[in-house]
């Protein structure tokens, strides 16, 4: 981890990293290499800082439009929150090219070791402490079009007077586990999970449309589940995995548009030297 000075920001040391790492076992540091793995595959990195658009339509006139990556994120957390939970909103910032993000724990409480080892094992190097009355001042330094901001699990309340980019998750994810004979790890998903209310359905001694039921009836933002029940429990659920992906979780609607800047120009012909 690199140390560089963020206002109102106390970064941490390499060494609470490095205890985290020799913390957590190798099964469940497989577990979170899988959701970055994961997370990576789905967002697919161009590697192109910048992108640029020539389209001559129909009606007779021509587009040119420009895309390059936000020049900085602030991405803010509770200092609990899970591993999966914040994976799911870093990498996809990481995958568009940002080349500033900042990691920022909002409070006191204890930082999990499965999230530091998360942070760790993505390549995050600006990771920190913030007290809550000065989140409002560096999200301060967040407002203009080159920048964006990520507010999880409910910090985007204290952002009254924010008019910057900012996208916010559910306050509390609903997860449901069902559970079968040789299926999804309920520990795992805890492990990955620790800041979501988990429901647990056990269909080992009850029909699976039993269970498949009572999934339903919880109103869940995803579950874990066998793959064989997928095909079924998609049609109600919005967000599913099967075993081997208990460390995962994602925001289908959080797109890498969030995090690049886009100029549009119409004309006349363009040529595809423009620049």
């Amino acid at each position: 981890m690199t140390q560089d000075t963020v206002p109102f920001l106390d970064l941490f040391a390499d060494e609470i990293f490095a205890a985290a790492y020799a913390k957590i076992p190798a099964v469940h540091r497989a577990l979170l290499k899988t959701c970055i793995a994961r997370l990576h595959a789905w967002y697919t990195p161009t590697g192109k800082k910048q992108t640029q658009t020539i389209t001559n339509w129909a009606q007779g006139f021509s587009s040119l439009t420009l895309s390059s990556p936000k020049k900085r994120c602030l991405l803010a957390a509770p200092a609990n929150i899970g591993a999966a939970t914040l994976l799911a909103a870093f990498v996809p910032a990481l995958c568009a090219g940002v080349p500033e993000i900042t990691v920022a724990f909002i409070g006191q409480a204890p930082c999990h070791d499965a999230t530091l080892l998360a942070l760790e094992l993505a390549g995050q190097e600006r990771v920190g402490r913030l007290a809550e009355k000065d989140f409002p001042k560096l999200a301060k330094q967040y407002e203009t079009s080159q920048t964006c901001v990520l507010a999880l699990n409910q910090t985007a309340s204290l952002l009254t007077n924010f008019s910057g980019t900012l996208w916010s998750n559910p306050d509390v994810h609903r997860i449901g586990v069902l559970c079968t004979e040789n299926g999804i790890s309920l520990e795992a998903v805890t492990f990955a999970h620790p800041d979501a209310s988990i429901i647990q359905i056990e269909a080992t001694n009850q029909e699976p449309a039993q269970a498949i039921e009572q999934l339903l009836e919880a109103e869940l933002h995803g579950v874990f589940a066998s793959n064989s029940l997928h095909p079924t429990l998609i049609q109600h659920i919005p967000l599913l995995f099967g075993l081997g992906h208990e460390g995962c979780w994602l925001y289908p609607h959080l797109d890498m548009q969030f995090f690049r800047m886009q100029q549009v120009a119409w004309g006349n012909t363009y040529l595809e030297t423009t620049t």
